[in-house]
C-alpha cells in the first residue's frame, strides 16, 4: 500500500519567495514562506536543479542548514509497516565526498543516513528507512533533520515515498513472511539479519550439504546486486545513434 504524502517532491514551491527566487537557493523564512504540505524551522533552502545540483528528473528538493528540520503528518489506513523512501544529495561535486548527513524520525525511532560516495553520472541516491514497528491506523509523522558535518556541506531531500506492508502471516504451510529493507547499496537493517541469520540456521540444521552454507545471503546478495546494477544502467546517459 503506497501513502501520497502532500507536495512529496517539493514540486510545489513555497509562497511568498523573494525577488531572488531565480537562484538555486533560496532562504526560506519561517514567518513570510509556507511549503505546501510541510512545516519547517531552522535554516531550510528551496533548491533548484541544475549546474552542480542533481536532483531527480531535474526538479526541486529542500536542503537544511543548521538546525534545520521539515515535518509532515499524514493519516494512516490500516496496521502496516512502513517503509519510507527518499533522495539524498549534496550541494556540490566538491561535498560528495565529504560528510552529507540528516537524520529521519518517524514513529519512535530515529536513524541517521550518510551520503556514500557516487560513482555514476548523477550525485543523488536513494535510500530506504524501515520503521520496525507495526503503525495502527490513525496519525503519523515524519521528520527530517540536519546533521552538522564538514565544509557546510548540507543535505538535499527530495523524492519522499511511504509504503505500507501488511502484517506478517502465517499460512497454512506454516510459511512465515516479513518484509525487511536494505538501502541503495544493499546493507541490510540490523533486524534483517537477525532474521536471516536465524532462517540460515534453521536450513542448516535441516539440510546438510555444503551448498546450504550462506545459501539464505548469498542469493538475497545477488538478487540486490541485480537491483542496484538496474538503478545504475537506468542513470546511464542515453546515446543516440
Amino acid at each position: 500500500m503506497v501513502l501520497t504524502l502532500e507536495n512529496s517532491g517539493f514540486e510545489s514551491q513555497p509562497t511568498n519567495l523573494t525577488t531572488n527566487s531565480t537562484s538555486q537557493f533560496v532562504l526560506l523564512d519561517t514567518k513570510t514562506n509556507v511549503i505546501p504540505g510541510w512545516s519547517f524551522n531552522g535554516t531550510v533552502w528551496y533548491v533548484t536543479a541544475g549546474g552542480n545540483i542533481s536532483l531527480p528528473e531535474n526538479g526541486h528538493g529542500l536542503q537544511l542548514g543548521p538546525n534545520g528540520v521539515i515535518n509532515q503528518t499524514f493519516k494512516t489506513d490500516g496496521s502496516y509497516y512502513y517503509t519510507l523512501t527518499f533522495t539524498l544529495a549534496p550541494s556540490s561535486m566538491n561535498c560528495a565526498n565529504n560528510f552529507t548527513a540528516v537524520n529521519v524520525s518517524g514513529s519512535d525511532e530515529s536513524k541517521v543516513f550518510i551520503y556514500k560516495e557516487s560513482f555514476g553520472s548523477e550525485m543523488w541516491q536513494t535510500y530506504a528507512y524501515s520503521m520496525s514497528r507495526e503503525i495502527q491506523r490513525g496519525i503519523m509523522g515524519i521528520q527530517f533533520q540536519s546533521v552538522a558535518g564538514s565544509n557546510d556541506c548540507w543535505p538535499i531531500i527530495d523524492t519522499l515515498l511511504v509504503n505500507g506492508i501488511g502484517s506478517p502471516r502465517l499460512y497454512e504451510v506454516n510459511f512465515l513472511f516479513i518484509p525487511f529493507a536494505f538501502d541503495t547499496f544493499g546493507f541490510l537493517a540490523t533486524e534483517a539479519v537477525d532474521l536471516l541469520s536465524r532462517v540460515q540456521r534453521v536450513m542448516h540444521s535441516n539440510v546438510i550439504i555444503p551448498r546450504s552454507m550462506n545459501v539464505v545471503f548469498k542469493r538475497l546478495s545477488f538478487a540486490i546486486q541485480k537491483g542496484v546494477a538496474a538503478q545504475l544502467v537506468a542513470r546511464l546517459p542515453t546515446i543516440s545513434m
